[in-house]
């Protein structure tokens, strides 16, 4: 499993914990020199329309949900919602108000790649 993470481009959230934004953008390289294409989430929205979610990846702390996931021209947008009876999400919640959380990730397992390291070709 891969982590990869991105700067999180909030687009909203109010004071129940609703958020929105992109998680994932396409067509940049990444600091490791990974590019994401367009079409990537596609089979995995598909068969899970909504993600739980963690912080830093501790899949045992549990902050929310996505309310929904979806390709469009930019990235991956996602809609989503802090449960804020949790303690860590509600200082998550607070974190991202302030703009002090610029980064979101996800973790993933590729399924189709291409190596552009003419030494790996």
């Amino acid at each position: 499993m891969e982590i990869k993470s991105f700067g999180f481009k909030l687009n909203q959230i109010d004071e129940e914990g609703y958020f929105s934004g992109h998680s994932a953008i396409f067509d940049i390289v990444d600091l490791v020199g990974d590019v994401i294409e367009k079409g990537a989430f596609t089979k995995t929205i598909k068969e899970n329309p909504t993600s739980p979610i963690c912080w830093q990846h501790m899949y045992h702390e549990v902050l929310g949900v996505t309310t929904l996931e979806k390709e469009d021209n930019k990235g991956l947008y996602i809609e989503g919602k802090l449960n804020l009876d949790v303690q860590k999400a509600r200082e998550a919640h607070s974190l991202l108000k302030q703009g002090a959380i610029k980064a979101m990730s996800f973790s993933y397992d590729a399924v189709k790649w291409k190596s552009t390291d003419s030494q790996n070709s």
